[in-house]
């Protein structure tokens, strides 16, 4: 029995697919052993370790959710977001084309500049900004340019049921400090996305992937939910929501004053608009990808059934 290897496993999007492996995996996967890595048992920065291990374990697939995702640190060190992003992943995908398996590659909407008012397709010119841009655009063409069997999916403005996200900041801090206020920035946009979400609809179009009669084929994907809305915007959904579920008092979206990206000053720029269009994804696989205020309302019933996380120390 050949295993899946999954890197990235410790990240919110890692621990999503980990889950969906483990417990209800899609039906259309041949059997598999599942081996699960994460900067503790695996050293991306070492692209001869990394493709020997891969060789040794001889996979059918390569699922990586690994990425420096650091965006303002990947601005100074831009050989580390290089290391993990671009040079870590054309050594998985030299490995998956020797060994024939597939490999899943997880990418941004950051490799945009956001100079275009409509959402991006697959088809339209990338051009980063930044060098977290430049370093998961390198990876994406590193994986194509291999040869391998792939699926290449570009989402955005990832959350979880957890800390360690712009949604679980957010509520952890109007929970915590009743008495501040919160300046949100009001003028980028994109589409915010349940890593769960994404992790059951990319290993469910893998297995479409792999029926005698393949439903799609391979290749790079927007996948995301449906619809956009600003960074300002989402946090005032999220605490409405939130107060309605009783996490937070009534009335905390209005401790939410919306600011300029201007006034922000992050070291590095981001695009002002990245919405990716899902069109080529529901039409390949089938499958459907509903607007972002679904999964965001469900995710806030999961965190209300288990927020003691929200009262701890970040």
């Amino acid at each position: 029995m050949k295993p899946i290897l999954l890197f990235g496993a410790q990240g919110q999007l890692g621990r999503a697919l980990a889950t969906r492996l483990a417990q209800d995996p899609p039906s259309g996967l041949p059997a598999f052993t599942l081996e699960t890595f994460n900067r503790t048992h695996c050293d991306l920065r070492s692209a001869t370790h990394l493709g020997a291990l891969i060789r040794e374990r001889q996979p059918w697939a390569i699922i990586n959710a690994a990425a420096f995702t650091a965006v303002d640190l990947a601005q100074a060190k831009p050989d580390l977001a290089h290391a993990i992003n671009a040079h870590a992943v054309a050594a998985m995908a030299a490995a998956a084309a020797s060994s024939g398996a597939w490999m899943v590659h997880f990418s941004t909407d950051y490799v945009f500049d956001g100079a275009q008012p409509a959402a991006y397709r697959e088809t339209d010119t990338a051009a980063p900004l930044s060098v977290y841009g430049r370093s998961k655009l390198a990876g994406e063409q590193a994986v194509i340019a291999s040869g391998c069997r792939h699926l290449v999916f570009r989402t955005s403005w990832l959350y979880s049921a957890g800390p360690g996200n712009f949604l679980g900041t957010i509520l952890r801090r109007l929970r915590q400090h009743p008495e501040d206020s919160l300046n949100v920035v009001a003028d980028v946009h994109g589409t915010p996305n349940s890593a769960r979400r994404i992790a059951s609809a990319a290993l469910d179009a893998l297995a479409l992937c792999l029926q005698p009669t393949p439903a799609a084929a391979g290749g790079r994907y927007h996948l995301s939910a449906s619809g956009r809305t600003s960074w300002y915007d989402y946090a005032s959904f999220a605490a409405r929501q939130a107060s309605a579920q009783g996490l937070l008092p009534a009335g905390s979206a209005a401790r939410i004053h919306p600011i300029a990206a201007s006034a922000w000053k992050a070291p590095a720029p981001r695009p002002p608009q990245s919405q990716l269009d899902n069109t080529r994804f529901q039409q390949a696989f089938g499958l459907l990808l509903p607007d972002w205020r679904n999964d965001l309302s469900q995710t806030l019933e999961q965190i209300a059934r288990e927020p003691d996380w929200l009262t701890s120390p970040p």
